[in-house]
C-alpha cells in the first residue's frame, strides 16, 4: 500500500510542477477523458477534456498567471482509485502587488495504464476564519 500511496503522492507532485511551469497541456494531461474540475477560480464545475484543458491556460499561462505550492496531502488508496486532499497556497503578482491565496483540494485519481489519471479535482479557497457559533467544532 505504501508503494501505491507514495505514486499517488507524485501524481500530485507532477500536477504542481507542471502549474507552475505554466505548462497547460501538461496539467491538462494529468486528468482522465472524463474527468470533472472545480477549479479554485471557477464558478462552476468543467467536465470536458477542453474545458479543463482552457481553465488551465487561464490559470497558468493568463496575462497574470498563478503559482502553487502543496502543503500537507493525505493519500486514501482504495483498489483501482486513490483520494488526496491537502492544502496548497497559490501566489498571485500583480500590479506590483504580491498576494497568496491559501486553498484546499481533493483529487480523485483512478489507475489506469497511463499511470493515475485525475477523474475529479474539487478546489475552493480556506474559508478566512471559523464562522461565529462554528467554534467549538473540532479539527483534527
Amino acid at each position: 500500500m505504501a508503494e501505491v500511496e507514495t505514486q499517488v503522492l507524485e501524481a500530485v507532485q507532477d500536477w504542481a510542477v507542471a502549474f507552475n511551469e505554466g505548462n497547460a497541456a501538461a496539467v491538462a494531461a494529468l486528468y482522465a477523458p472524463d474527468a470533472v474540475l472545480w477549479g479554485t477560480v471557477s464558478q462552476a464545475p468543467t467536465s470536458t477534456a477542453k474545458g479543463i484543458r482552457q481553465y488551465f491556460d487561464q490559470v497558468c499561462t493568463g496575462d497574470v498567471p498563478l503559482k502553487v505550492s502543496l502543503g500537507d496531502v493525505l493519500v486514501r488508496v482504495q483498489a483501482e482509485t486513490a483520494v488526496s486532499c491537502g492544502a496548497y497556497t497559490f501566489t498571485i503578482d500583480m500590479h506590483g502587488m504580491h498576494r497568496t491565496l491559501p486553498a484546499r483540494f481533493t483529487f480523485t485519481y483512478r489507475r489506469s495504464a497511463a499511470g493515475w489519471l485525475v477523474v475529479t479535482h474539487h478546489s475552493s479557497l480556506m474559508p478566512p476564519e471559523m464562522p461565529a457559533g462554528l467554534t467549538g467544532l473540532r479539527q483534527d
